[in-house]
């Protein structure tokens, strides 16, 4: 091999250096043509028939036209529903798509969904209500556009700090004023503002948890949390209401 080299470089071989280039660049634009001749292709993740029969449609006009695996992969994400696609080429005539779709984590603002990053997206292939079927139903999100990621932000905050109080959020609304509210899963809805919410939430588990000795969660309406050193409850029923609200203003004096 190195005799064969040594030779091709001695300048009485030029033009059989130039045949050899030129030779080995029609064998690479033949193989690389040869790699573009897709006849075969798999789809696969954790999707449904209906999407995978999509991504087949859509692939069998795109891919015809453009087999570049960088614009079918950057056309899949494109798409709503497609969180991430990996594109690859099995030699000689094979191309293989693996598709992570989106999660749906809530539903926002009543006309789309979000995912746990905080990225809002539609798809005709979830719907609110099969969804609740296999996980229960969907904690409702509302908030301003460009705020989504801080509204995902919230939620799993105080989400999270309810939950180990055996509560949960079903509704988080940040209002057009920059404050937020939530409904319980016990449907009380509850007033935090704008500031020091981790602190507010632990003060209204506090109180919540006094009120749940009495028996008597079930009777209130809403819980003003905006206080600095306690938080005003709103009772269903009014006159039953004042009468809980005596006797546990009454045990917490005693205890204080």
């Amino acid at each position: 091999m190195k005799e064969f080299l040594h030779m091709l470089i001695r300048p009485k071989n030029t033009m059989a250096v130039a045949v050899a280039v030129l030779g080995l660049g029609l064998a690479l634009y033949a193989l690389d043509d040869m790699a573009y001749e897709t006849r075969y292709i798999s789809v696969t993740g954790n999707i449904s028939a209906q999407q995978r029969s999509e991504i087949f449609v859509w692939l069998s006009d795109f891919a015809a036209e453009n087999a570049d695996i960088e614009n079918i992969k950057k056309e899949l994400e494109a798409k709503s529903w497609v969180a991430h696609a990996a594109v690859e080429r099995h030699w000689p005539d094979g191309l293989v798509i693996s598709i992570e779709p989106e999660i749906a984590i809530a539903l926002w603002n009543d006309d789309a969904f979000i995912n746990d990053r905080g990225k809002v997206f539609s798809s005709e292939y979830v719907s609110a209500y099969n969804l609740s079927k296999r996980v229960g139903p969907l904690t409702q999100l509302y908030g301003h556009a460009g705020r989504e990621m801080e509204v995902m932000q919230q939620y799993q905050r105080l989400n999270n700090a309810l939950l180990k109080e055996g509560r949960s959020i079903d509704i988080l609304r940040l209002n057009s004023r920059g404050g937020w509210v939530f409904v319980n899963d016990m449907g009380i809805e509850v007033l935090l503002g704008k500031d020091e919410l981790m602190e507010r939430i632990q003060r209204l588990l506090k109180v919540a948890g006094h009120v749940d000795l009495n028996g008597k969660l079930d009777e209130v309406r809403s819980i003003d949390a905006r206080y600095s050193n306690g938080v005003a409850v709103s009772w269903k029923n009014t006159v039953e209401g004042m009468e809980i609200a005596k006797t546990f203003n009454s045990q917490r004096e005693q205890k204080l």
